[in-house]
């Protein structure tokens, strides 16, 4: 769909109607808010919420199924919210967890699910996390890592900054296992819901 609600909600917006999907399945990666919320752990939430936002429930049957094939690794249920923002310190991430009591956060499952909410589309969120709440991410604001030119600048950046460096490295790894428990997830999954 591309970052962001609005890109999730556009994209949703063509599609649902042009395919006549029999479900809706927000996946990718996402960030813990709760502290027991671990890189790599799969987030299956009950129900998703803008920022400030009325929760909206995934659909009871598709989660249950989805919950039945997690990998070895814990799950998280309860709620997500979506956001307009990278959160990038763990003061931005405990500030949103205690105004909204949310086990993790993303910037689409919001927007997806009320577009299939809209077309009577049965939706679930399966996402992974691939970054905790005491994580602190590097500021890639502005940049388009498409970009050879953009690259270079953020490896200009990791070269002088070892707080940038040391970021990336984390973010690497962590959406490295965020992605090792996706596809877990959805080997097992994808089989089923097609049947």
């Amino acid at each position: 769909t591309g970052m962001g609600l609005a890109a999730a909600a556009a994209a949703l917006g063509e599609t649902i109607p042009a395919t006549s999907p029999r479900c809706v399945i927000a996946s990718g990666l996402a960030g813990g808010l709760a502290p027991a919320v671990a890189t790599g752990d799969a987030i299956v939430p009950d129900r998703v919420a803008r920022e400030g936002g009325r929760p909206i429930a995934v659909d009871p049957e598709l989660r249950t199924a989805a919950a039945m094939w997690l990998p070895e690794k814990r799950s998280r249920r309860g709620l997500l919210v979506s956001v307009d923002r990278v959160l990038r310190t763990p003061g931005e991430k405990a500030r949103l967890a205690a105004a909204t009591r949310a086990d993790a956060v993303d910037m689409e499952s919001a927007a997806i699910l009320e577009q299939a909410a809209r077309f009577d589309a049965p939706a679930i969120v399966v996402r992974a996390a691939s970054d905790a709440a005491d994580d602190e991410l590097p500021d890639l604001e502005g940049l388009d890592l498409g970009r050879l030119r953009d690259r270079l600048r953020l490896a200009g950046r990791a070269c002088t900054s070892p707080r940038t460096a040391a970021g990336l490295v984390r973010l690497a790894r962590g959406g490295r296992r965020a992605t090792r428990t996706l596809d877990e997830i959805f080997r097992s999954l994808l089989p089923r819901l097609q049947s």
